[in-house]
């Protein structure tokens, strides 16, 4: 026998019992209430939990009915349970060596990174293909409510110069869906789009980004940037343009949001998961790949209406120019930066981030010139 603590499940309070194996099953004994005579309650031994045996703490035995039973002392515990004979289950023998317990955390993290690099990406991709229009379109009204909210002010560009701008942009891809451009024969040449301005804090520097949904937006001083150089102005829709087509927002949101999931229901805070949406809008950045994938369709579009990649090559070397204030470098400064400077491996967007010596050359190859005769 062993001299244990039980508990009823209906109250806090703690009953002295003792556990004893007869047979297949566990028998409990206890006092009844005001001393009365024992009670005996019974359970079969292979249907119960038992607890493994950890180094330390107490050790708690959940019984089918909701009651539970307490070993206060784990040595005596455990000795008891030796004593008659319990088989010990393989994970509980598994932890008490260490060999075993360092080959099961690699057994994990193996798996952690498996999802993470097979599986979960499998999940978003099935999971953005069946995102309604819609609810895309609600994300990207909420993303820029908050940067509204948070940074971004009414732009002081000309309603005219504004209106120029979407102009010449729904030309150039209008003129693109006419085209019998290979590159474009298998994409949607002209996904829905609507062109947003906004003042933004310096610190921001000259910025464009895309919102779930369709929503591009430019910033005042990107406007300001670009000014002598209208065709870069296309180019950088264009490219963003091509995160709206790759619905990289969408897929990145629900990335994240999977993530955020999965670590609720593991620490059971999934309230948290729907909070974090509009800040995510307005923080996430592209990785290189789906950057790579917006310039090859900004590139196709720009040729298949008539215009080359020259004018996005201007853009990065402009914004690779700019000091850690958003302010042009001297001429020489500039230069000699752009000579030191090596291939990028990190996530190089259409922000505040300098441009990658690699953009710049693939949108400056023989191959990416202007499409005019």
């Amino acid at each position: 026998m062993i001299d244990v603590l039980y508990f009823d499940g209906h109250c806090a309070r703690a009953h002295a019992a003792r556990l004893r194996i007869v047979g297949h099953e566990l028998l409990i004994e206890r006092e009844g209430p005001t001393g009365s005579a024992l009670q005996a309650h019974r359970h079969p031994v292979a249907a119960l939990r038992w607890p493994e045996p950890l180094p330390q703490g107490q050790r708690q035995l959940p019984l089918p009915d909701g009651s539970m039973v307490v070993g206060v002392d784990a040595a005596v515990w455990d000795r008891w349970i030796r004593s008659v004979n319990l088989p010990i289950g393989w994970m509980a023998h598994g932890m008490s060596h260490w060999r075993y317990a360092t080959l099961a955390v690699a057994l994990i993290a193996l798996m952690a990174l498996s999802l993470g690099r097979w599986g979960l990406p499998w999940v978003v991709e099935e999971a953005v293909q069946r995102v309604p229009d819609r609810l895309e379109a609600e994300w990207g009204a909420t993303g820029l409510a908050e940067l509204d909210r948070r940074w971004l002010r009414p732009s002081l560009v000309p309603e005219a110069q504004q209106q120029q701008i979407r102009s010449a942009f729904d030309d150039l891809t209008a003129r693109a869906a006419q085209t019998r451009d290979e590159r474009l024969s298998w994409r949607p040449v002209r996904p829905a789009y609507r062109i947003e301005f906004r003042s933004a804090p310096a610190r921001f520097g000259p910025n464009a980004f895309a919102l779930p949904g369709g929503t591009l937006v430019l910033t005042d001083a990107f406007i300001e940037l670009m000014a002598d150089h209208p065709e870069a102005i296309l180019g950088v829709l264009a490219h963003e343009l091509g995160h709206v087509h790759h619905r990289h927002g969408v897929r990145s949101l629900l990335q994240a949001a999977l993530l955020s999931m999965a670590y609720a229901i593991w620490i059971g805070d999934q309230a948290g998961v729907l909070a974090t949406v509009p800040t995510y809008l307005t923080t996430a950045a592209y990785s290189r790949e789906a950057e790579r994938e917006a310039d090859a369709y900004a590139l196709a579009l720009l040729q298949a209406g008539g215009l080359g990649g020259e004018g996005l090559a201007v853009f990065f070397e402009r914004l690779s120019c700019l000091d850690a204030h958003n302010r042009p470098r001297p001429a020489v400064e500039c230069h000699a930066k752009a000579r030191a400077e090596r291939p990028s491996l990190l996530s190089i967007g259409i922000s505040s981030h300098p441009a990658s010596s690699e953009r710049i050359r693939f949108f400056r190859a023989p191959g990416a010139q202007s499409a005019r005769p």
